[in-house]
């Protein structure tokens, strides 16, 4: 049964979310003087040695792993079975006064959010793991957004309990962490970049949000499902980044492709320049390279809205006529810009790292936990913090502190995504192949269809 949520006051929601974040401003600062900004930290015995035989999975979440039931496997717990685990997020939370904090009108500032819903959602799984036995010790820090203070949290003597990082979230703050984590020899998982030069040669940097690369794959997989039907076209603008994207595309579709003479290696490149003495880019001229006794697959890898609503408005413009297949990137959905008619029209797909099916049994489950936990609906992040907390905690909970080695093995579907890892190699140097792992990386990427005015999971 749902909740009723008639029974709150506008004002619950407030007070019970303000209540936490004003605890943890006291909590953090109580602990400002050690320089460590933590919460919770407690003492750490030696690890020991346990031998275990692998069993079935737990029902925590819906994860496939490879058989050995009878294989011995050597893992390592913490001597006390306590898993230390620090949270690093932006909270920014030196930019509240909180001498001048009143309980029932105290607005949390929209800097500290992300890092607020991330945590409501980690706060969630902690107890889901708990319940099901696994013992965890949470450190909370607030990097702040700010390198210096992420080097000073990491070079405090009270992180050297640590066996699990989560977070940072941004690109310099991560820069600074990775490095401390590839040299302690513990898991850092990047839960929000989906930039790949953070670091290279640590296979201990865990890379949740999948690089742009790997959207580019799922999209020319789905080319190679249709490829015999289809008349493939890349339009794209002139300039380097997308000249960039476009070469992954191509190079991309060569992989897939199984046969030199396939149609996926007849494709059509349309490219837009921009006109000096018009200061603005080029139209496509799209009509010579439109087939009528075939699908027109356009692909179209630009984030420039601009360029992105005119090709849309020409294709738009043929629709009478011919079929239409377009594959666009992760941000057009929420581009301001962009004419829903088009997407709609066109039988447009995009690629998404997140997607909740909201009418899913397991998310009404989430939401309704959630809301009555923070009388509001669960955000993008919320969410996000709950799957990756519970994913890596079950991860702990099977494999211990080495649980990195084994990611490769698993997957689990969870609200927003499925995790599934591979390591990223390194470059190959010469004759010879290089097999070190630069980091390990989510693979999996939703493809979604415009359809009936909603996004449609093909996956489901």
């Amino acid at each position: 049964m749902g909740i009723n949520r008639g029974s709150f006051k506008p004002t619950d929601f407030m007070i019970n979310r303000t209540l936490i974040f004003i605890l943890m401003i006291l909590m953090l600062a109580s602990c400002a003087s050690s320089k460590s900004g933590s919460v919770g930290v407690q003492p750490k015995e030696e690890e020991k040695q346990v031998e275990v035989t692998e069993t079935d999975t737990s029902t925590l979440v819906n994860v496939n792993i490879p058989k050995e039931d009878t294989v011995q496997v050597k893992y390592f717990f913490p001597e006390d079975n306590v898993f230390n685990i620090a949270l690093l997020l932006p909270f920014q939370l030196d930019s509240i006064n909180t001498n001048y904090v009143q309980l029932t009108e105290t607005e949390i500032p929209e800097s500290s959010m992300l890092a607020v819903e991330f945590y409501e959602g980690v706060r969630m799984a902690v107890d889901s793991l708990r319940k099901a036995g696994l013992n965890i010790d949470l450190h909370v820090f607030d990097t702040k957004n700010s390198p210096a203070e992420v080097s000073g949290i990491i070079h405090s003597k009270s992180f050297d309990q640590m066996d699990l990082m989560v977070g940072p979230v941004y690109n310099s703050c991560l820069r600074i962490a990775a490095p401390y984590a590839k040299r302690r020899g513990i898991p850092l998982v990047s839960p929000l970049s989906p930039s790949t030069n953070i670091t290279n040669s640590n296979e201990y940097y865990i890379m949740v949000n999948p690089a742009i690369t790997t959207h580019f794959h799922t999209l020319c997989g789905y080319v190679a499902q249709v490829q015999d039907s289809a008349n493939i076209l890349l339009a794209y603008p002139g300039r380097s980044g997308e000249i960039s994207n476009a070469s992954h595309i191509k190079e991309q579709l060569k992989v897939w492709s199984s046969n030199d003479s396939s149609g996926i290696n007849n494709i059509h490149e349309l490219v837009a320049y921009f006109d000096e003495e018009e200061e603005q880019m080029d139209e496509l001229d799209i009509e010579d390279y439109l087939r009528k006794d075939k699908l027109n697959l356009f692909i179209i890898p630009s984030f420039d809205g601009s360029f992105v609503q005119s090709t849309l408005r020409q294709i738009f413009a043929f629709r009478e006529d011919y079929r239409f297949l377009v594959l666009g990137m992760p941000t057009w959905h929420k581009s301001e810009s962009m004419r829903l008619d088009y997407l709609l029209n066109m039988n447009t797909h995009i690629t998404q790292s997140h997607f909740v099916n909201f009418e899913s049994d397991e998310y009404k489950r989430f939401r309704d936990r959630y809301y009555l936990s923070y009388r509001t609906e669960p955000s993008e992040y919320a969410v996000k913090g709950y799957d990756i907390f519970l994913f890596f905690g079950y991860m702990l909970q099977q494999y211990g502190l080495q649980f990195h080695e084994h990611l490769t093995g698993v997957e689990a579907n969870s609200l927003h995504t499925t995790f599934r890892f591979s390591p990223l190699l390194a470059n190959s140097t010469g004759d010879s192949v290089d097999f070190k792992v630069d980091y390990l990386e989510n693979n999996f990427v939703h493809l979604l269809r415009y359809h009936d005015f909603q996004l449609v999971d093909l996956d489901k």
